[in-house]
Order: C-alpha cells, then structure tokens, then sequence
C-alpha cells in the first residue's frame, strides 16, 4: 500500500475502502445477513456486526479528525459525502 501522505491520499483510500465494502455488501443474501455468528462477546446475526462497524466507522472519523485538525489540515467536510 502506497504511504498516506496527505488528506487526499487518505480520503482516496477511505473511498476505496468504502467501494469495496459497498460490494461486499450488496452480495450478501437475506440469509448472510440473518445468520448467527458466534463471538467472544455472543452470538449475534451478521447484520448486528455491521451496525457495530458503522458506530465504529465514526468514531474513528472523528478521531481522525481530530489529528488532522492537531497538524493543521482542514479535513472534508464532516457530512459531505458529495465531495
């Protein structure tokens, strides 16, 4: 993987990284998404996992963020997914 340098370089990795999850998603069944995985916290139904992964995805946003804001980048706009 080519180093993140920049905001850019690290919004063009977010996006890929959103592309393909979006992929991965779309091919999954109604039954992928109903059927049990086990944990070391439970078992839950696989879509719980992607609920638990979208609370994740911001809170890591905003620590992101947060570091890039402690080094003087502007990050993008925190609701714009247009741009």
């Amino acid at each position: 993987m080519k180093a993140l340098v920049t905001v850019n370089d690290a919004r063009a990795y977010a996006e890929s990284c959103h592309q393909a999850a979006q992929a991965i998603f779309r091919a999954l069944s109604e039954e992928d998404l109903t059927r049990p995985v086990e944990s070391p916290f439970g078992t839950y139904p696989a879509w719980r996992y992607f609920a638990f992964a979208y609370d994740e995805h911001w809170h890591h946003r905003g620590q992101l963020y947060t570091y890039f804001r402690l080094l003087d980048k502007e990050p993008p706009m925190l609701y714009d997914y247009g741009s």
